[in-house]
């Protein structure tokens, strides 16, 4: 498969979307979590960032889960979470300044066609604001990290502008990565089979191998597929899978899919799922249906790369002596809802 674009922080980009920080010039003092190249980032981003995972984490996984230890090195899942949220800060704050010395800038229109986007991804303005309420957001901050968001990809738009790849390159590539590469366009159509009923699995193999026969003389594939296969994502579309890479399917699906040729039809190909028909739309296998793509992957790994040089010859100091994570006790939290109970049964009583 190729290789992702921008390798960020997994803990930190599950529960972070956007997390570009607000920056101010100034000397170091105690409110910084880091300064780079003379413009410091407060401690409060900081502390918004590792509350969102915190929460995350801890409603998921429970109240203890950042203080389990990871790795070899006796270090705490809480210990990963702050050194990465620092690092994702740098690199972020790298990136904004290289955009403002590019004069690069986002129109408030951008901004308000990407918060309407969003709005409507979460289901409308009502559940917009109960996802930032959810996640301890204040609306004005999001539309802050919009237009970063915003200015970060155009940022990345021109630095790739300016990035080359070689057909050299590009060969070089497929040549060393050919077994991961290329995609395939397939249908099938799908007859499930109860792995533990010997009568029904013979009944299913039956009914495929009919199906087969339909479709190997002349039937038509998305219509025989919208009322027979028992693929309920992909009847409806014809048995239509889409693109697909290497290790995206069952292996016996994807060793079938990948060996026939365009417009061919497959004999029943059986795996977990039951027994499929396939039938290849389209095959990107070949240097030159693939050529686009590679120089695409090389160039996004080119950015990294720039980004990373950019980061190397900043001056970066970072302050994790100033983090002051304030933890709530189970106990604590048992004493106050006792406390409250307390509190009631008077006012109880003076009623």
């Amino acid at each position: 498969m190729l290789k992702n674009i921008v390798k960020k922080g997994a803990v930190v980009a599950l529960a972070c979307t956007i997390t570009f920080t607000a920056v101010g010039c100034g000397k170091t003092d105690s409110n910084a979590i880091v300064i780079v190249n003379g413009q410091a980032v407060p401690m409060e981003r900081f502390d918004k960032n590792y509350e969102m995972v915190k929460n995350m984490y801890e409603s998921q996984m429970g109240e203890d889960i950042l203080n389990q230890k990871v790795g070899e090195e006796g270090l705490t899942l809480k210990d990963q979470v702050i050194d990465e949220i620092i690092s994702q800060i740098v690199t972020e704050q790298v990136i904004m300044q290289d955009a403002e010395k590019r004069g690069i800038k986002v129109e408030d229109k951008e901004i308000d066609e990407t918060m309407k986007n969003y709005v409507e991804m979460v289901g409308g303005e009502e559940s917009f604001k109960g996802y930032l309420t959810a996640n301890g957001i204040d609306e004005k901050d999001f539309k802050e990290d919009v237009k970063k968001m915003l200015l970060a990809s155009k940022q990345k738009e021109a630095v790739l502008k300016d990035i080359k790849v070689s057909e050299q390159e590009a060969k070089k590539y497929f040549e060393e990565h050919k077994d991961e590469l290329g995609e395939v366009h397939a249908k099938h159509i799908l007859i499930k089979v109860e792995q533990t009923d010997a009568k029904q699995a013979e009944e299913a193999k039956a009914k495929a191998e009919a199906i087969l026969a339909e479709v190997k003389n002349g039937g038509n594939f998305d219509e025989i597929a919208k009322t027979k296969s028992e693929d309920p994502g992909s009847a409806a579309k014809g048995g239509d899978l889409g693109y697909f890479g290497r290790g995206q399917m069952v292996k016996e699906f994807e060793d079938a899919a990948f060996a026939l040729k365009k417009g061919e039809i497959s004999d029943l190909v059986k795996s977990d799922f039951g027994y499929h028909i396939i039938k290849v739309e389209d095959k990107k296998v070949e240097f030159k249906d693939l050529k686009a793509d590679i120089e695409n992957a090389l160039k996004e790994d080119k950015y990294v790369e720039e980004m990373k040089k950019l980061e190397k010859e900043a001056k970066i100091e970072t302050f994790k002596d100033n983090i002051q994570i304030k933890e709530d006790k189970k106990e604590d939290k048992k004493d106050d809802k006792k406390d409250d109970k307390v509190e009631d049964k008077k006012e109880e009583k003076k009623n």
